[in-house]
């Protein structure tokens, strides 16, 4: 490990586009049959692990120290971690429940007490990783948001054999907890974090490749550091897209967000919108399709009908009548709806997450000839692109 890198392992208690259906929200059907494999939890156990990875090069302007990361790790397990006991929400608090409850009122009244009961999450802490080499995949969180906001997909693909590594983007994230205290969202962080956050995923890139090489670490030779992908929701999305410039990352997938400034990019992306996404709005959402449009990359793009923006987060658990995704809202025309429900959406999402990145890092053919079927639910609209669009900017594209 470089000596200008500070690791603090942190061990918590045990315990051809296709048309849209014509669906109202609310659906709940599987996926079809010929999904099952990708919608349904993969055949290892899933374990996490917390850590706070130190970027000595950088000074953080919010704690002035060396900026920290505290960082999730989810990975395939061992047989006999099936049995042991689950993690619970709160427990990614670690011994700051209290004050994580406190950051969350700005959603209206929570009880994480309450959100436990409601989450029914696959990992273990710290249960013994499994022998193999697996993809890497690093997860950005929205604004605001936690390294743990998106878990359906998290342990999802860790339960497919790929190692994800999710980051509190701090002062961005709504709550980190740090060995000196607590760090909650900052109103400044937004400007700061445009920059802060593609490094972040960079700096974890680096220190993954580290864990890799170390012999005690618990991630030694474990990874497949050939095979990299990267996704993010909201301000998680526009970090991955920019963080294309890094070309580790072989694989995007943004949920709900996107950086303008990245159209030259050439990395596979697959983009997941929701059509009633009233955190991004209705002309930004046409801004997201435009954009899509222009990417000289190989492309999909999904566009999930009656979703909301926290469709792609774990905010049902939260509250489930927060809006927005979650219980009934009003579209942008103004008349009421009753959303997708987000539990049913979620098998969705990770059945065409698992398949792209199954597609593109594991050049899986039967992944291939998933995503290039009819889609798997007319809720949700599909197009596809393997050349470079006719439209461009007087911009060239960045050569590979």
């Amino acid at each position: 490990m470089s000596d200008t890198i500070r690791l603090v392992a942190i061990r918590a208690a045990a315990l051809a586009p296709l048309t849209l259906g014509l669906l109202t929200g609310g659906v709940l059907a599987d996926p079809p049959k010929r999904a099952a494999k990708w919608y349904k939890p993969g055949p290892y156990a899933v374990g996490c692990r917390t850590f706070i990875f130190v970027d000595s090069k950088r000074t953080d302007g919010f704690t002035k120290r060396p900026r920290q990361l505290v960082t999730e790790i989810w990975y395939p397990a061992v047989d006999a971690a099936r049995d042991k006991p689950k993690i619970t929400f709160s427990s990614f608090f670690l011994d700051r429940a209290q004050e994580a409850e406190g950051a969350f009122q700005r959603f209206g009244e929570i009880s994480l007490a309450d959100v436990d009961k409601r989450f029914d999450p696959l990992a273990v802490r710290d249960a013994k990783k499994r022998k193999g080499r697996f993809p890497l995949i690093v997860f950005s969180h929205g604004n605001g948001g936690l390294r743990m906001q998106s878990i359906f997909l998290t342990e999802h693909l860790a339960s497919h054999g790929y190692v994800v590594v999710a980051p509190d983007h701090t002062g961005n994230a709504a709550i980190t907890c740090l060995p000196e205290g607590v760090v909650t969202m900052n109103a400044r962080s937004t400007l700061t974090a445009v920059e802060d956050r593609p490094r972040d995923v960079a700096f974890l890139i680096d220190e993954i490749i580290r864990q890799t090489a170390d012999p005690n670490s618990f991630l030694h030779g474990g990874l497949d550091l050939d095979k990299i992908g990267a996704t993010g929701h909201s301000f998680g999305g526009m970090t991955v897209t920019k963080a294309t410039q890094d070309k580790r990352i072989k694989a995007i997938l943004p949920l709900a967000g996107v950086a303008p400034s990245a159209i030259r990019f050439r990395t596979p992306v697959m983009l997941m919108v929701a059509d009633q996404d009233m955190t991004i709005g209705e002309e930004r959402s046409k801004t997201f399709l435009k954009l899509y449009k222009v990417w000289p990359a190989r492309k999909w793009l999904l566009e999930f009908k009656d979703a909301g923006h926290y469709t792609f987060s774990e905010m049902h658990r939260l509250k489930p009548d927060f809006g927005d995704g979650c219980g009934e809202g009003k579209r942008f025309d103004g008349t009421a709806f009753t959303y997708w429900d987000s539990a049913d959406a979620h098998k969705y999402i990770n059945a065409y997450a698992l398949a792209f990145f199954d597609h593109i890092l594991r050049a899986d053919p039967e992944a291939g000839k998933l995503l290039a079927g009819p889609t798997l639910s007319p809720n949700i609209r599909i197009e596809h692109a393997e050349q470079r669009p006719t439209t461009t900017t007087s911009s060239k594209p960045t050569a590979k």
